[in-house]
């Protein structure tokens, strides 16, 4: 094994799918991540047994993904065809990217981890397809 060899098996090995699940969260905005990632480690700490937990997880989920769409729109020059598409493509990426954390789907027995790895698989070769229409740019 050569110089630049023995560099690369000493790489720690990444988590599997994590770079898919990175490249999911970059259609999400960063505060949503930001809110909902705070969000599960409040909810994570409190005790299963607390009443409030599973309705707060579902106004969380609930909550990220209605500001996901809106926060696409409210940042978005103009409304149109491409930020619809944007806006429909960084919800789904939510709910995808959301699942894949657990939070609500582990409380209520849902989270299945090998569907998680295919649901970014799926949404990551399906997005390679999507293509925002065309902006007309005027002068």
């Amino acid at each position: 094994m050569g110089p630049a060899s023995a560099e690369f098996a000493q790489a720690p090995a990444a988590k599997p799918g994590s770079d898919r699940l990175e490249r999911v969260a970059k259609y999400i905005p960063g505060e949503i991540i930001a809110f909902y990632i705070l969000a599960l480690g409040i909810l994570n700490s409190v005790d299963e047994g607390d009443g409030l937990r599973t309705p707060v997880a579902w106004g969380c989920l609930a909550l990220g993904t209605l500001a996901t769409p809106s926060y696409v729109y409210r940042l978005a020059s103009k409304w149109d065809r491409a930020t619809f598409v944007n806006a429909a493509t960084s919800t789904v990426a939510f709910g995808v990217w959301a699942y894949n954390l657990g939070g609500i789907f582990t409380y209520q027995g849902w989270y299945v981890p090998w569907l998680g790895s295919i649901l970014i698989g799926a949404f990551t070769v399906v997005s390679a397809f999507i293509e925002l229409p065309q902006r007309v740019i005027q002068e």
